[in-house]
């Protein structure tokens, strides 16, 4: 678990991040090798979808957007988080 941010955990896997973000029911993982996603996939399938399969999109994304937070791979080995249009309707909307 990252101690900073308790919602992001990193790991080191086949000398490489792994990283997993989790947000409500979403989850949001990044490694240099697919097969690790496919692994790590694999073990929440055995450990969490016995009553219902898990829902997996896989693939590069150059823009994810999720309630409050935008997140993006624009940028090669980067992964950019913006909280603009949120704190600006939060702004906008002050007595």
């Amino acid at each position: 678990m990252n101690p900073y941010d308790p919602w992001v955990w990193n790991n080191d896997v086949n000398g490489e991040q792994l990283t997993v973000m989790f947000l409500i029911d979403d989850l949001l993982l990044a490694h240099m090798q697919a097969s690790v996603i496919t692994v790590f996939i694999r073990k929440l399938s055995r450990e969490y979808a016995t009553h219902a399969p898990l829902t997996v999109t896989r693939g590069l994304l150059d823009l994810h957007e999720v309630p409050r937070t935008v997140s993006g791979f624009s940028y090669k080995g980067l992964c950019t988080m913006r909280q603009y249009d949120f704190i600006k309707k939060l702004w906008l909307e002050l007595p």
